[in-house]
């Protein structure tokens, strides 16, 4: 079974409260204490994006909270993380500067097996991903990205200094990931897709919509959305699977879930198991930890896995889990590559 694990003293602000829609702050430069313009400050994973103006300072609106981290960043600075930016960010923020360095990735007595040509081809195929809209995905900085390939573990693995900026001119968006970790395993010393066995990528990313209302690709969106992780926990936390396309078999999901407003956070709600369920294990996933739950879920007869390690679990409202580490997704839903994501506040 493939999987994808895709895996992305403060201040109390005076004016910025729990149901608070607008994100404000200013940005210096730890050391020479001076503005940081043109700053990019973002809510991860989201099309929430600004940046800061002259005097380092920044507004952020948001029309509805969503479940994810605030991101600042810099080509000259690390970045900095507001774990939870809708309850406190700092008043003032200071971004430590970079050291300017070459990248290198040197290995003793390995010479390459591979050429940056095919090294490169394999990134985009298991980065991008080999849908309509990963084909249609343009890196405007792949000089910037260097490879590896770890022959004793069959991986190639990525690196960039600089965000990798993706043109994906098929569903509208320019994505700005800081690639922390990328790594395609394969079966054999290979790059071939045949050979291919999972991928790992992580780091913050950002969506700019530039689709200026063309309803051609608003239409590609909407069948994006449809089939995805996403579609399916919005559905059930506004408890519409009844009627939808996706299909539990053996249980139905309005016995399986239960959903429940949480009352220590807005537009939060609080997904159960319900207990009779908890024993339940699909015999699809075998390899599962003993003490998980493991639901098949069906969406045009094909499959996807989602084992609940967890009987509790947080959802905004647009249906982002919070507790993605308690969660594994395999099947169809885990093939999705960042050409087809959408970012976590979209709505159909």
């Amino acid at each position: 079974m493939r999987k994808l694990l895709i895996y992305c003293v403060l201040f109390l602000f005076p004016f910025l409260s729990v149901t608070a829609q607008v994100l404000k702050g200013t940005v210096f430069d730890k050391q020479t204490k001076e503005s940081v313009i043109n700053a990019n400050v973002y809510l991860e994973g989201t099309s929430y994006f600004t940046i800061t103006d002259a005097d380092g300072n920044f507004e952020l609106k948001v029309n509805k909270r969503v479940n994810t981290r605030l991101i600042i960043s810099h080509v000259a600075y690390h970045s900095f993380v507001a774990e939870k930016p809708f309850e406190s960010i700092p008043a003032v923020i200071e971004l430590n500067e970079k050291e300017n360095r070459i990248s290198e990735v040197l290995v003793k007595g390995d010479k390459p097996r591979f050429s940056r040509k095919e090294m490169m081809r394999a990134f985009k195929d298991q980065f991008l991903g080999t849908s309509k809209a990963g084909r249609s995905c343009i890196i405007r900085n792949e000089n910037d990205i260097y490879f590896h390939y770890d022959r004793p573990n069959k991986t190639l693995k990525a690196f960039c200094d600089a965000p990798v900026v993706i043109e994906n001119k098929y569903l509208g968006y320019i994505i700005s990931m800081e690639l922390l970790v990328f790594e395609a395993e394969y079966y054999e010393v290979s790059l071939w897709n045949k050979a291919f066995k999972r991928v790992l990528y992580l780091g913050p990313t950002s969506y700019q919509d530039v689709s200026q209302g063309n309803l051609a690709i608003q239409k590609r969106r909407e069948r994006a959305y449809n089939g995805s992780s996403k579609e399916f926990f919005r559905l059930l936390i506004d408890k519409k699977l009844k009627k939808s396309p996706y299909t539990i078999p053996s249980v139905p999901p309005e016995k399986l879930f239960i959903v429940t407003n949480d009352p220590q956070a807005e537009d939060t709600k609080i997904i159960r198991i319900h207990p009779k369920y908890y024993e339940y294990k699909d015999t699809f996933a075998p390899h599962a930890d003993s003490s998980s739950v493991v639901i098949t879920v069906l969406h045009k007869q094909e499959p996807t896995y989602f084992e609940f390690k967890s009987n509790t679990y947080h959802s905004d409202a647009y249906g982002n889990i919070y507790d993605v580490r308690d969660l594994v997704v395999s099947g169809s839903m885990s093939k999705t590559r960042i050409g087809d994501t959408l970012p976590l506040d979209y709505e159909p």
